[in-house]
């Protein structure tokens, strides 16, 4: 197992977490056998809710505990307040948080937890009032350090200027499935993707910079409730790549998965919900794997993301100059061929009699949407063709003229082709191209 020294907070804290939220399910005796399992994997860090179970998770492991025979100084046990699903609020209140607390050690059969997180922000909460009671439980030995879960930086700057004592965790989603931590960073400026889009005021830059350790819940969910991606249908290139990474280190998929949240340098810790032994062992083999940083980076782009070199955001090599051939070819085939006085004419063969031109004009504004291009730089090919007109007999220059816009609506459709494909290429084949 690895462990860390939380600054401010729990010290030789295993970096796996035993989440406890299904432990409703299991009978007194079995949860006593999957704690006393998880301390055997060298977990040492239990994770309750009041929400969980409403309750009777928390019920369960006080009643299991002392049949495992583990001390409590060897265990760090954290809960969590604030949701009430049954009056469908979220509630920070000084009387919520006291209550809360004496409602968490009467369940557990403790005299103190180790860690109180706030769950989730209430949108109406009072920092002095969270201060207050922040005091008291701290002053009382009913809580030694504090945290919270899913909030963001300006509400933790708002709590931090009223609450004394350190906030040590803040619990958040991170899996190879949910990477928008990090994403916002690598896509940044990139209209082109809504990856871009900064979901989270970067939490995980400021959770870094003001020592807070981030717990990562649902390490394997696909989203919040759909299932594990382990072994999933729709992800068949991230499974190959966890299968191929884990024969490597002789571990599961499982391990390799919650070993890429791991290899993270904010040394996070990943919350395992799981209450089947096996399963916690598979995910305990983590701690036997440290990811190289190309194997962390074969894993992020097998989980279907893709580095902006190789997105629509930046010009693919050769795609420019086609869009300013179309572009100038349309232009003089618009503004009339050689011996046609009538540009009425002119205009009603160039829409009607030409299916090039659509194509060209269907192709040109597709991929200017797509690369935001410009044309100025190839104004000399204009001129060429200019020349040309000059040059030539009429008959040979109109024949020119449609055979370069014939293949360059062509070459136009097979770039803009390809560039969409890219998106769902991985890395590998990416790197062959």
């Amino acid at each position: 197992m690895k462990y860390k020294n939380i600054v401010n907070g729990p010290q030789n804290a295993s970096r796996i977490i035993l989440g406890c939220m299904r432990m409703p399910a299991l009978s007194v005796e079995d949860a006593a056998k999957m704690i006393k399992t998880a301390s055997e994997l060298g977990v040492n860090f239990f994770d309750h809710a009041t929400c969980y179970g409403a309750g009777e998770a928390e019920e369960r492991f006080g009643s299991a505990f002392p049949m495992t025979g583990l001390k409590r100084e060897d265990v760090i046990i954290q809960s969590k307040c604030g949701l009430h699903f049954d009056t469908k609020e979220f509630d920070w209140s000084r009387e919520d948080i006291l209550s809360s607390v004496d409602g968490i050690l009467s369940r557990l059969k403790m005299d103190y937890i180790d860690v109180l997180l706030l769950h989730r922000p209430d949108l109406i909460f009072d920092p002095e009032e969270v201060a207050d009671a922040f005091d008291k439980l701290y002053n009382e030995g009913k809580v030694k350090y504090f945290g919270v879960s899913n909030v963001t930086p300006g509400q933790l700057e708002l709590l931090k200027k009223y609450v004394k004592q350190p906030l040590v965790f803040n619990q958040l989603q991170f899996s190879l499935d949910q990477t928008q931590l990090i994403d916002a960073a690598l896509y940044l400026n990139n209209m082109t993707t809504d990856r871009s889009t900064d979901r989270d005021n970067g939490i995980l830059d400021y959770c870094r910079l003001n020592d807070i350790t981030i717990q990562a819940w649902s390490p394997l969910q696909i989203g919040m409730f759909k299932g594990c991606f382990v072994d999933h249908p729709d992800y068949p290139e991230l499974n190959k790549k966890l299968e191929e990474i884990g024969e490597r280190y002789g571990v599961p998929k499982t391990a390799v998965a919650i070993a890429w949240i791991l290899r993270h340098p904010a040394k996070m810790q990943a919350i395992a919900g799981t209450m089947n032994p096996e399963h916690l062992k598979s995910i305990c083999d983590a701690a036997k794997v440290d990811l190289t940083h190309h194997e962390w980076y074969e894993l992020y782009l097998a989980s279907g993301k893709f580095l902006p070199s190789c997105c629509t955001g930046n010009p693919i090599p050769g795609l420019l100059p086609w869009n300013g051939i179309i572009l100038h070819l349309m232009l003089h085939w618009l503004l009339g061929n050689p011996g046609q006085q009538n540009h009425r004419s002119s205009w009603k063969k160039a829409f009607s009699c030409h299916p090039a031109f659509w194509i060209s004009l269907f192709s040109f504004l597709l991929l200017y949407r797509l690369q935001k291009l410009r044309f100025s730089s190839l104004s000399c090919f204009f001129s060429w063709l200019r020349c040309c007109r000059l040059k030539f007999r009429q008959s040979q220059y109109l024949r020119l003229q449609k055979f370069l816009i014939s293949c360059a609506s062509c070459a136009s459709i097979f770039l803009l082709f390809r560039q969409q494909c890219l998106l769902c290429l991985p890395e590998p084949v990416l790197s062959e191209l």
